[in-house]
């Protein structure tokens, strides 16, 4: 983009300088026709040289002010594409500051939630296995209890009869 804008620069600045030496031109053909409008020459032929020169006058300001307009619109392209080579270098330090803001926080932040999730996950566990552990004692304990409460039976009812 950089050199696309110094060619756009350079071509605007060339064609302007163009269009000015046209209408240096411009400004000697209207002296000459100045001069022969003065000039001691038949009415009829100083007619039709003015009116020439007239014509070549005419189209050499047309050329300045075509390349005028030229000039302006290269002018114009030079400024849009500086524009999109600022807005270009403006989109990559915020690409960059991103990631850089990506590596220096959130990086770790996800990393570090991660492994709490994980801690979570882990603790979790543990404690179903523990659970799992004592609803099996329980049920051991309730088995044993029955046991108990079943021999306890047969002895009262042993005693009383």
């Amino acid at each position: 983009v950089s050199l696309t804008v110094t060619q756009l620069r350079d071509a605007s600045a060339d064609v302007a300088k163009r269009a000015s030496d046209m209408r240096d031109v411009q400004d000697n053909i209207l002296a000459v026709e100045r001069d022969v409008e003065g000039s001691n020459l038949p009415e009829k032929l100083k007619a039709e040289l003015v009116q020439k020169i007239d014509i070549v006058a005419n189209t050499v300001g047309n050329v300045a002010n075509q390349q005028q307009v030229l000039a302006k619109h290269l002018s114009d392209a030079r400024a849009k594409a500086q524009a999109v080579k600022d807005g270009i270098a403006e989109a990559k330090g915020s690409i960059g500051g991103v990631k850089d803001s990506y590596n220096a926080t959130l990086k770790q932040q996800i990393s570090d939630l991660s492994d709490a999730v994980a801690d979570v996950a882990r603790r979790g566990s543990d404690m179903a296995d523990d659970l799992g552990a004592t609803v099996t004692d329980l049920s051991h304990a309730a088995s044993a209890l029955s046991d108990d409460l079943a021999g306890a039976h047969e002895v009262l009812a042993g005693a009383s009869a």
